[in-house]
């Protein structure tokens, strides 16, 4: 069974052994980029990880464009998150200078506040302009491209791109991971490749393992169901499918981490003591996520709730109209039956059938509209369940 279905069942020590021996390390454009999220200690730590395996490193070349086309968004979010905090202080001072409502303050707290501020919007400031800074003059990016030097796929030519276009429609139609979770960011994209993106990364993986016939450890922190199976809103393993896939792709295997279980597993493979509060950190920051995932957690339950609502309107219809079929049918046959029929039951029995066929069709459109609601409606848990997995 376990050859037959590879990605259902743990390997043993000495298989994972195996594996971290010989492995390609792969990178998502998502962990360079979120080196730009993390403190400087937590920073520090991956970026040691990724220095000692330097020479086993790879990123396809569709992760490195996605890196390089958002990085400078990533800064740009954190320059403005030091303007939002530089506000949030300048309204609490303004708050408590006023005199003349609740709440009050002694002045000479209020004193001490005002140096308190000063001295956290001077240290703010300073962050913010090196954050700003780091947009033409950056060591972070200097360090990335050099552990990266020559470690960087080739693209696609353009038949390859628009013929995987057309692979990974039918996949994402038949909702073969990975990518599918990405449908929807055709409606914002003019030229319709952002939703190809991480289809592409993973035919870049598979083409790349296959030529140089080597095991993969791919490491992302794309948390979305085409990625990782899920049980009880943890992501326990990576998709199954993905697995044999790579397994009947390449005839290798291939690890699937999440960043904070990378450097777990790398500082005890390579017996390097790896900071604990790094790893807190890490796991600390899809938490950041909870407020968007609140408000798509009460858009879930609403939207459900009514669907479950039009859902239970329908079925009650549906009786109402079944039964007057039903009637219908009975009157028809008994007319049918009779083999003294004038001119006046014919009209009737044609009437009757007319009036059925119609019955009927309102039958087949309720059936239909049902179908329509409970696809809507488990497309509607699928966001349920996905905004619980943030939380």
């Amino acid at each position: 069974m376990r050859s037959k279905f590879p990605g259902y069942f743990n390997l043993t020590t000495e298989q994972y052994n195996a594996i971290w021996d010989e492995a390609l390390f792969v990178f998502d454009a998502n962990i360079l980029l979120n080196l730009y999220r993390y403190s400087e200690d937590t920073r520090d730590e991956v970026l040691k990880i990724l220095t000692l395996i330097q020479d086993r490193v790879w990123i396809p070349h569709q992760a490195a464009k996605e890196f390089l086309n958002r990085r400078l968004t990533v800064i740009s979010s954190h320059a403005k998150s030091y303007n939002e905090a530089i506000g949030q202080l300048d309204s609490l001072v303004k708050n408590f200078e006023n005199n003349k409502q609740h709440p009050f303050i002694s002045d000479g707290n209020l004193s001490k506040l005002k140096t308190v501020t000063g001295a956290i919007k001077d240290d703010l400031k300073a962050n913010q302009a090196s954050e700003v800074k780091k947009a033409t003059e950056d060591p972070l990016l200097t360090r990335i491209e050099a552990i990266f030097e020559n470690k960087v796929g080739d693209a696609f030519t353009p038949n390859d791109e628009k013929a995987l276009r057309e692979i990974g429609r039918t996949r994402f139609e038949q909702r073969i991971p990975p990518g599918y979770m990405d449908r929807d960011k055709a409606k914002d994209d003019p030229t319709g490749s952002k939703q190809y993106g991480d289809f592409f990364i993973w035919k870049q993986i598979l083409s790349h393992a296959k030529a140089i016939k080597s095991h993969v450890i791919f490491v992302t922190d794309d948390r979305k169901e085409d990625w990782w199976t899920e049980f009880q809103g943890m992501s326990i393993h990576a998709r199954p499918e993905l697995i044999k896939e790579f397994a009947e792709e390449t005839k290798k295997s291939i690890l699937i981490y999440q960043s904070d279980h990378f450097l777990k597993y790398a500082g005890s493979y390579f017996k390097k003591e790896v900071d604990v509060e790094a790893i807190r950190e890490i796991e600390g920051l899809r938490k950041e996520d909870k407020p968007s995932a609140i408000t798509a957690l009460v858009d879930a339950i609403d939207y459900i709730s009514k669907a479950k609502n039009y859902e239970e309107t329908l079925r009650h219809q549906l009786v109402a109209i079944n039964f007057e079929k039903q009637n219908l049918l009975i009157t028809i046959n008994e007319i049918e039956k009779d083999e003294n029929k004038d001119n006046k039951k014919f009209a009737m029995l044609n009437k009757l059938k007319t009036q059925y066929e119609m019955v009927n069709q309102q039958t087949m459109a309720i059936d239909a509209k049902l179908k329509d609601l409970q696809k809507i409606t488990s497309e509607l848990y699928e966001n349920y369940n996905s905004s619980m997995r943030l939380l």
